[in-house]
């Protein structure tokens, strides 16, 4: 069954009863908000139809969480992470443990194991950046909610593919200047690949131009999850969109704030690598601060 509903008085959907459920749990609507489907004769409230108190620690939506547009200074995200995390540093540490092993035991089913990592990748990002978003907004560290991305499935596996097929398609564009001279070299070279001079000049012109690109247009899509999970409405190309939209200007930023936890997780790994479930932690929970300044005051 389909359902429309109200936000901000405004008519919103289509959405599947449980997409509509899940939005209820979010936070993103609460028990006065009118829903309608084709079998009513009138809009009536959420908590009339199904029956609901109220949504148990909702996380703010992002219409209700107010940031600076981008504005704060990446020291004090990472202070605003801090603060989100304090007295929750073990839930958090435990919730990218669960994300993990997770994803390790689907990569262990027999056969199967790459498909499998892959068709669930996209629902444990939304998951993951899910509970972070929990924590920073104030709600409890509840690893359930690692889980509550699998409510959308489909649209999250399909944004987990179309972001990696224009990530490589875009890098791969870039780096056929350097395949070309490979190639060249390749079949023209009377002598080892590796003893022509065109040969180090043409890695270097394909895996730069790679790698840099394969960057950008990873931070050009690190919102979506964030997204996804405020907005699930929100088919996959316009969550695509949206991301692009707000990370306009911001990649260098984001790309810092990324690169300023190397030292920690360079002490995690000294730490029997068991220290990096802290480290990841604490920059998830700076991702989700970054996300949410991002958004007007």
């Amino acid at each position: 069954m389909q359902w429309y509903y109200e936000k901000n008085r405004e008519q919103r959907g289509r959405v599947e009863e449980s997409e509509l459920k899940q939005l209820f749990e979010s936070g993103h609507i609460d028990s006065s908000n009118l829903v309608w489907c084709k079998e009513m004769d009138d809009w009536a409230t959420y908590g009339s139809v199904f029956g609901a108190a109220g949504p148990v620690a909702a996380v703010p939506v992002a219409s209700e969480f107010k940031g600076t547009g981008g504005n704060t200074p990446n020291a004090e995200l990472r202070a605003q992470a801090r603060m989100a995390l304090s007295g929750s540093w073990g839930m958090a540490a435990l919730a990218v443990f669960l994300w993990q092993v997770v994803q390790g035991a689907a990569g262990m089913v027999p056969l199967l194991g790459p498909f499998a990592q892959l068709a669930i990748g996209g629902a444990m990002m939304i998951g993951l950046y899910g509970f972070f978003m929990q924590v920073h907004r104030g709600g409890a560290a509840d690893v359930g909610v690692l889980f509550q991305g699998f409510s959308q499935f489909w649209s999250a596996l399909g944004i987990y593919l179309l972001v990696g097929f224009l990530v490589f398609v875009a890098s791969l564009a870039v780096a056929i200047p350097g395949i070309g001279i490979l190639i060249y070299v390749g079949e023209t070279s009377s002598v080892p690949n590796e003893e022509h001079p065109l040969f180090f000049v043409g890695i270097v012109v394909a895996l730069v131009p790679f790698f840099v690109v394969c960057m950008i247009m990873t931070l050009r899509y690190m919102l979506v999850y964030f997204i996804k999970r405020d907005e699930p409405e929100l088919v996959v190309t316009a969550t695509l969109r949206r991301s692009a939209e707000m990370m306009k200007g911001r990649k260098w930023k984001l790309f810092a704030l990324s690169f300023s936890f190397i030292g920690w997780h360079f002490l995690g790994m000294m730490a029997l690598f068991i220290g990096l479930l802290w480290s990841c932690a604490y920059m998830f929970a700076a991702f989700a601060a970054f996300y949410d300044d991002l958004k007007e005051s």
